[in-house]
């Protein structure tokens, strides 16, 4: 049997702030294998975006390991992760993170740019996407000039093009009205979990849980408990 996607294996993460020391994620483990949507859920303050900047290595944990395809990527040194991050992982935050003085077609193309894609053939990339969540008609226009929804779209098409194993996204649909918040679902989805991809949402949203294929809930003991 092939390896999981990822495989956590007894994660904690601790913050040290003076003499305070919080424990943020106590002993967790779980496997997450392609094609899955997997939902995490918890209260605020549980540490769900913790546990997402943890798999997406934005963050190293205090213990424990984590495993892309059977590879301990925290053996890595910051150089390698930055790499493993541009070529395997896409994230979609909450509030987009375009940046602002770029346009969208530029803002999606930027992550095939810094791995050194031909200019071209990185914007052709990102007009095609573009087109795909229905933004074939603002490729030029900036972040400013677009709605949040838009924005949002132009978030989902910056993590999908460089064609990632696995999407983490904090909650992508928090800030958006229920329409648009199940359309950039839908869209997730189908270009993610339909292809054999990981799609992993931190989430608030129960009717979006319940259509997971893996559900971690981390309570307010630390831990993480999974169901299928």
């Amino acid at each position: 049997m092939s390896d999981p996607t990822i495989s956590v294996q007894s994660l904690c993460k601790k913050f040290v702030t003076g003499d305070t020391e919080v424990e943020v994620l106590r002993d967790i483990s779980t496997d997450i294998e392609s094609g899955h949507f997997v939902c995490v859920l918890g209260a605020s303050g549980a540490g769900k975006t913790t546990l997402l900047h943890i798999l997406g290595t934005l963050l190293r944990p205090t213990s424990g390991k984590i495993f892309y395809n059977g590879r301990d990527v925290f053996k890595s040194s910051e150089r390698e992760l930055i790499g493993l991050r541009n070529r395997l992982i896409g994230f979609v935050f909450q509030f987009h993170h375009l940046l602002p003085e770029f346009s969208a077609q530029e803002n999606v193309a930027m992550p095939l740019l810094i791995r050194r894609t031909a200019p071209d053939e990185a914007l052709r990339k990102a007009d095609s996407l573009l087109e795909r969540v229905g933004l074939g008609h603002r490729l030029r226009h900036r972040p400013c000039e677009l709605s949040f929804g838009e924005q949002q779209r132009v978030a989902v098409a910056r993590a999908l093009v460089g064609d990632p194993d696995v999407i983490l996204a904090d909650e992508p649909t928090g800030n958006l009205d229920q329409e648009t918040g199940r359309q950039i679902f839908s869209l997730l989805t189908e270009m993610t979990v339909s292809r054999g991809k990981v799609l992993v949402v931190v989430t608030h949203n129960l009717e979006l849980a319940s259509s997971a294929d893996q559900v971690l809930k981390i309570g307010t003991e630390r831990h993480v408990s999974a169901q299928p």
